[in-house]
């Protein structure tokens, strides 16, 4: 490629660690949101937020809302991370000369 700031990595060489922080970072942008818009819903008296069958509201409700988006955002990232290395790797060997572009900016 031309000396513009991108260049090729063969997709073998990423590493698992790599596809699980980009993982988590989509999951927990998404599910930190989710878990604030409920949260915050509950601070105003919705009950969105419910502990034990009950529904919770107030400053409670916030932090409830708050702890329940980072275990959702956790656990999602686990099961994309695991499932994007492991289609990666299977990709890898089906058409093993593929390489992918990034930015090195």
């Amino acid at each position: 490629m031309a000396d513009d700031g991108w260049q090729e990595l063969p997709l073998r060489h990423i590493v698992a660690g790599s596809l699980y922080k980009i993982s988590l970072i989509g999951s927990l942008a998404f599910w930190g949101a989710f878990g604030l818009v409920v949260g915050i819903a509950a601070l105003f008296g919705a009950e969105t937020a419910h502990w034990n069958d009950k529904p919770v509201t107030g400053i409670f409700g916030l932090l409830i809302g708050l702890i329940v988006g980072a275990i959702f955002g956790l656990v999602s990232a686990g099961f994309l991370g695991l499932s994007t290395h492991m289609g990666v790797r299977l990709y890898c060997r089906i058409r093993p000369k593929t390489k992918v572009a990034f930015s090195a900016r």
